[in-house]
């Protein structure tokens, strides 16, 4: 089956992958980076596993690297956050690099179509 035109092709069509142009210089990853145990000196008031942060969880802490938090975005890229930017309260839209692009690009498009701003919080 053919489609009407070159619209309801790009519809019927199979999608291709997202290729950033943003060159991103952070340590975010696809793989899991490695965890640690918790310090003994570490209260159980100061663990910080499991807690969401915007669109990141927290996983545990970064074995090979000290102060650090390993945090995994919902799209499944690994990063790393530390303590105080994961207990910032005004920290509501924490994400991965990769994401807070593609939300950039949705705002900037909506923004083209239709000449009115919108927040970011909503992508």
């Amino acid at each position: 089956m053919r489609p009407a035109d070159r619209t309801a092709g790009l519809v019927i069509a199979r999608g291709t992958h997202f290729n950033p142009l943003k060159k991103i210089q952070t340590a975010d990853q696809e793989m899991p980076i490695a965890t640690r145990p918790l310090p003994r000196h570490m209260l159980p008031k100061d663990d910080l596993t499991g807690r969401m942060v915007g669109l990141l969880s927290v996983l545990g802490m970064a074995r090979d690297t000290n102060g650090r938090w390993v945090v995994r975005c919902v799209c499944g890229i690994y990063s790393l956050r530390n303590a105080k930017a994961i207990k910032n309260s005004e920290n509501t839209q924490d994400r991965c690099e990769l994401c807070r692009y593609k939300a950039f690009l949705k705002r900037d498009d909506h923004f083209r179509r239709t000449g009115r701003d919108s927040d970011i919080t909503s992508y």
